[in-house]
């Protein structure tokens, strides 16, 4: 398996893809959390619409990039782009991730009452693209 650590310390904000109940995309900039596993979490607000998208179909999409500026004749460019299954958290297990991810001096408590929910997003497939070591093709991982 490959270490994708050093990726996803790039940044700390996703973009976000998801669809309406017309299949048309919709894309959101999150913040994000990351496990020892690679499962992934979010905090939004629950009437946002990516939330309501996530309500009625659970497979999303993400993209992490390295947000350094780069000039076109660099060589070094990193990013990852993510297939994912998301699934909104009970107020347990969001309390839990909140204490261990996000060490927070505010407590769940204030999220929870402001609407905002955690999201965990479990990967299904990752595309690192890597110049430095996979030059103009990417490598695709499926977790299963």
């Amino acid at each position: 398996m490959i270490d994708l650590k050093p990726y996803i310390h790039l940044t700390t904000m996703m973009v976000l893809a998801t669809k309406d109940e017309n299949g048309n995309p919709y894309t959101a900039n999150v913040y994000f959390r990351v496990d020892e596993k690679y499962n992934f979490y979010f905090i939004s607000n629950l009437r946002r619409e990516h939330s309501h998208h996530i309500e009625k179909d659970k497979n999303i999409a993400w993209s992490i990039i390295n947000t350094q500026q780069y000039k076109v004749e660099d060589k070094d460019k990193k990013w990852l782009q993510f297939l994912w299954t998301a699934r909104l958290l009970d107020e347990s297990e969001s309390t839990e991730i909140y204490k261990k991810l996000y060490n927070s001096d505010k407590p769940y408590s204030e999220i929870l009452e402001k609407g905002h929910r955690i999201f965990e997003c479990i990967p299904t497939r990752v595309k690192i693209w890597d110049e430095t070591l996979y030059w103009g093709a990417g490598k695709t991982i499926n977790f299963n």
